[in-house]
């Protein structure tokens, strides 16, 4: 039997999201929390230029110019000189952001907070002139509904085949778009309940490792700067988006596992976005603790690759959908997508490189490495036990050696990160891209967010130089 989900008194759950969203001062927010949200973004953007000269991006380019039609834009693109029309310049940053799958995590509500957020933000900001310090509040308001809404039906958006960055995305999304536009409590209510019929995406790409989640972040973007404009026109939308019979959870989730009830009760005093983590490897989150934890074993110099007869391990249920089913594919995958979700070939990947995993891992030519191939072919998941509750995010490793010997490892959660670990990720993606001074400069403004005076001035520090920057480029071998 159904239970009702119970929204806050007097109020639909639309209707308070859209009173933080729209009240929340800067003067309100912490000091860590300003902070660590520069941070952040900051990650987002060394992720976004990295993936510029992908394949997946140049393919999107050219899908935009062909619906764009000679159209003349004014909205920056991350990375890019050319502009484009504001819902598309909104998609393209979210598959730039999103695309290698090395954007931030909120783990609670397994989704990417941050993509479908500046994916929105950043253009919409542009268009209206707004400061560093106003896209600070919107991206901090954005990411602590997000995470709320993403909690309170964890993992079951994915049972259901649905990806949340994707779904929950687009109403953070729409949000954000309706803050910056200067709308009302009651327009960011309405803009909630118009992008619920909006909001889509599917994990069928598991099934293949085919591209169509790297667009998730953007469609949200896309949604939600469509869902404000059409609220501030008037255009009436239900408020029970989430909690009515025909709303998010009851068809997006486990009609049986409620009530579904977002934690509104701690907006502006429980600040989830310092329980966001940027990711150390671009690959699902769900394979970061056990990287680590064969790191840490190799570090030790406990074990070399070729010593490895198999690999055990411990994996959740939810987990196990995601990255160890069904099992034969996960072995041998042949495109980067299907790697990065696939914890076979992530660990071996990793040991075969000595404990790390990174964009190179996932080029064409690693892809067929036949020691990496040979080593996930012996990647097995671990009877946890009758009754034994595995965390989703655990990393519990035991390897099998050809002598005989068994060494166990594990890593309790893939942890928040340390600020020096994401400067030296942004670093290593932005520096590359724009050139260690562009880079640099970069940074700088990032950190100084609260002072810049529009986005306009921060998207053309995104702007690649020289051959980087020449559109239509496809460098050979990035799939």
């Amino acid at each position: 039997m159904q239970t009702r989900n119970i929204a806050p008194r007097g109020k639909s759950y639309s209707q308070a999201f859209a009173e933080f969203i729209t009240l929340l001062e800067y003067e309100e927010i912490p000091e860590p929390v300003i902070s660590r949200a520069k941070e952040l973004i900051l990650d987002s953007f060394g992720v976004a230029v990295a993936a510029v000269p992908q394949k997946f991006f140049r393919r999107a380019q050219r899908a935009v110019a062909e619906l764009e039609s000679g159209s003349a834009g004014g909205s920056s693109v991350i990375g890019l000189s050319r502009r484009h029309l504001l819902r598309d310049a909104a998609h393209l940053n979210g598959i730039l952001l999103h695309g290698l799958d090395f954007d931030d995590t909120h783990l609670g509500a397994i989704l990417h907070p941050s993509a479908p957020l500046l994916a929105a933000a950043l253009p919409l900001g542009e268009e209206m002139g707004s400061s560093g310090k106003e896209l600070l509040v919107a991206y901090v308001a954005g990411v602590e509904v997000l995470a709320r809404l993403g909690e309170a039906a964890s993992g079951e958006f994915h049972a259901h085949g649905f990806h949340p960055t994707g779904v929950v995305g687009a109403f953070g999304a729409a949000m954000v778009a309706a803050r910056l536009k200067g709308g009302s409590a009651a327009t960011v209510a309405d803009a909630q309940g118009l992008v619920g019929t909006m909001a889509a995406g599917t994990l069928q790409f598991l099934t293949d490792g085919t591209w169509t989640k790297r667009s998730h972040a953007g469609w949200a973007a896309v949604c939600g700067i469509t869902a404000a404009a059409y609220a501030r026109s008037g255009f009436a939308a239900p408020l029970e988006v989430y909690e009515g019979k025909h709303g998010l959870y009851a068809t997006h989730a486990d009609r049986q596992a409620g009530p579904h009830i977002p934690d509104v009760a701690s907006l502006g005093s429980q600040w989830k976005l310092l329980e966001v983590t940027t990711k150390p490897y671009p690959a699902c989150h769900f394979t970061h603790a056990y990287i680590r934890t064969v790191r840490r074993m190799m570090d030790a110099g406990s074990f070399t690759a070729d010593e490895v007869a198999e690999i055990h391990t411990t994996v959740s249920d939810v987990a196990a959908a995601i990255v160890m089913e069904p099992i034969e594919d996960k072995r041998t995958v042949t495109t980067a997508y299907g790697a990065q979700f696939s914890l076979p070939y992530v660990l071996a990947a990793s040991i075969v490189q000595g404990g790390n995993f990174t964009l190179g891992e996932i080029e064409d030519e690693v892809l067929k490495d036949p020691r990496i191939r040979d080593l996930a072919a012996r990647v097995h998941r671990a009877d946890a036990g009758d009754g034994a509750s595995v965390d989703d995010f655990c990393g519990d490793v035991e390897i099998v050696l050809k002598d005989g010997r068994r060494l166990v490892g594990e890593t309790v959660a893939a942890a928040v990160d340390e600020s020096a670990e994401l400067m030296e990720k942004y670093a290593a993606n932005a520096g590359p891209a724009l050139g260690p001074d562009r880079a640099l400069e970069l940074r700088t403004a990032v950190l100084g967010l609260e002072d810049v005076g529009s986005i306009a001035e921060l998207m053309a520090l995104t702007q690649m130089v020289g051959d980087g920057a020449r559109e239509g480029l496809v460098p050979a071998g990035r799939s």
